[in-house]
């Protein structure tokens, strides 16, 4: 089989790579929203922050440039990391 993956190393990669994604779209999608300042009462919303709140509180205030807030920039280079370590292990 040498270079072949199995069946359950597909799945595990594939669901690595998902939730991956996933969060990237919505540290993405919390950015955009933040430019319109929407409702933040909204199921919707509410749900994009109970998503990246945890990925971003841990990075906020290390950097900032003149009101500009870094951490999500920091919080997808960190899922880019942990995603590549994570497939190599499988």
């Amino acid at each position: 089989m040498g270079e072949i993956l199995s069946t359950t190393q597909l799945i595990i990669r594939n669901f690595i790579m998902t939730v991956a994604q996933v969060l990237e779209l919505a540290i993405i999608v919390r950015c955009i929203m933040s430019w319109f300042q929407p409702n933040p009462y909204h199921p919707l919303v509410r749900k994009i922050y109970e998503l990246t709140d945890p990925l971003l509180r841990p990075f906020q205030g290390i950097f900032h440039f003149g009101g500009l807030d870094l951490s999500p920039v920091l919080a997808l280079l960190a899922i880019g990391f942990v995603q590549s370590l994570l497939l190599r292990f499988v």
